[in-house]
């Protein structure tokens, strides 16, 4: 079940891909982790046996970026298909909030396919989710068989309720992004719903989920350009050693229940797997927290410097830098104008929410700019600043923090930080982070105005 958290401003989905044995559903996560994951960023965790079927289940999670002020991410689980992983397969599927049945295109696989979908109906049901409620996606995998069943065959046969569906080759990536984004679209809606928080427009969402899944295909293609390697946290497991050697030790494990066992064994894998998620992200933050304070430990020196008349050019890139962010301005206020001095935008050109202006009352960033009393997020511009519909110099940008620039009761001007849908959300770290750095940057500019004004004194 999607877990809300509004500490942190993020919801966790959970997706289980479904199917029989040797269906292509953990070639399904294994072809996303290279698709949208190069950096290898989060880690495949896939608990097998040795000679490559899936045992327990795989875990992919995924950082799918934000929709409507929250930060979304996805926990990728498939099960094994195997009949006698029944149990697995049950405690597995618990708390799906969308499912993916992948389905066999091959000539002899119609009869399990068949139980394949009668079983996730079952296993639903046990789990007190509602089968035709819960968000379900079928995909046609392996097309690329010269002897697969037709489309049509495969849609009369296992899609009586009309579900949508896709052809797949999961091994080439075929249909695997296009499965995933509409099952993504699926759960997220559901899920939002079903916590109070219905999302107005869907359409939105849709273009949020492909623009996510874009950035992270074009990022992919980068990283396979400059031939980086991906690393992974794939686990193999030799069950078949294993019950060699308790054997050897002269242990009889058949005096344990089994089915407890395999309960208990499923549910500890589980927690392991979040627990090495949590130790990714934590490790991210340790990073992340590093690169702050060097960015702040260079910021200071270049914002002392007496050679420089003005404030220094360079700022806000260390600052984006040390944020991991790509996309910000330093705007200053002009006297009497209701537009800001774009005294630093990047990576170049206009500040966006600078060019959006309207008669009368000037420019988007002027007013933000103008309320801002401390560090402030919009977690949702698109609703929060244009009210559903933005500007074309704005499309795009997701959420924004604003970090208003002053000393001693004068204002002059804010930093403005921009993130699209496939960034994180703006956590307290960086909100310290930001307001650290403008409390800096607002001394520098009173202190350059002290020295301009005793210049003109003197000169005077």
């Amino acid at each position: 079940m999607a877990v809300f958290d509004a500490v942190h401003k993020t919801v966790t989905i959970k997706v289980v891909y479904y199917g029989c044995a040797m269906g292509g559903k953990t070639t399904n996560l294994q072809t996303l982790h290279r698709l949208t994951d190069p950096e290898g960023r989060q880690g495949l965790v896939s608990i097998a046996t040795t000679n490559d079927r899936t045992l327990f289940f795989d875990l992919l999670p995924m950082d799918l970026g934000q929709v409507a002020g929250l930060s979304v991410k996805v926990k990728l689980y498939t099960v094994p298909g195997q009949l006698h992983y029944e149990l697995t397969r049950r405690q597995v599927l618990g708390g799906a909030d969308g499912v993916v049945l992948v389905a066999d295109s091959g000539p002899n696989a119609t009869e399990n396919n068949e139980w394949a979908m009668k079983n996730l109906r079952e296993n639903l049901t046990i789990n007190s989710l509602d089968p035709d409620k819960t968000p379900t996606i079928l995909q046609w995998n392996k097309r690329d068989l010269p002897d697969a069943l037709p489309v049509a065959e495969l849609q009369s046969e296992l899609n009586t309720r009309g579900l949508p569906a896709f052809e797949a080759v999961a091994t080439t990536g075929d249909g695997v992004i296009e499965t995933f984004a509409a099952v993504l679209k699926g759960a997220i809606a559901y899920t939002y719903a079903k916590a109070g928080k219905p999302l107005k427009d869907l359409t939105q969402l849709s273009q949020t989920v492909d623009q996510a899944l874009q950035q992270a295909q074009a990022r992919a293609a980068a990283a396979e350009t400059q031939d980086e390697a991906t690393p992974t946290f794939d686990k193999r497991f030799d069950w078949d050693g294993y019950r060699e050697e308790q054997q050897a030790d002269g242990h009889d494990r058949q005096v344990v229940d089994q089915a407890s066992l395999l309960s208990e064994s499923v549910n500890t894998n589980m927690m392991l797997a979040e627990r090495l998620d949590s130790l990714k992200s934590l490790e991210q933050l340790s990073a992340r927290r590093e690169e702050m304070m060097d960015a702040l430990s260079e910021l200071a020196p270049m914002l002392a410097d007496h050679n420089e008349r003005a404030l220094p050019k360079g700022v806000t890139e260390r600052l984006l830098k040390g944020a991991q962010r790509k996309r910000g301005s330093l705007l200053l206020f002009r006297p009497g104008e209701k537009v800001m001095d774009e005294w630093e935008t990047l990576p170049g050109g206009t500040d966006p929410l600078n060019a959006s202006t309207s008669a009368g009352v000037g420019s988007v960033a002027s007013l933000l700019c103008e309320r801002a009393l401390q560090v402030t997020v919009v977690e949702d511009v698109v609703a929060e600043v244009f009210f559903g519909k933005p500007t074309a110099a704005a499309g795009g940008i997701a959420s924004l923090l604003v970090a208003p620039l002053g000393c001693e009761g004068v204002p002059f001007g804010a930093l403005i930080v921009y993130s699209d849908v496939s960034d994180a959300s703006f956590d307290e770290t960086e909100r310290k982070y930001w307001t650290t750095a403008s409390v800096l940057v607002g001394l520098s500019l009173h202190w350059h105005a002290l020295r301009r004004k005793l210049s003109q004194a003197i000169a005077s």
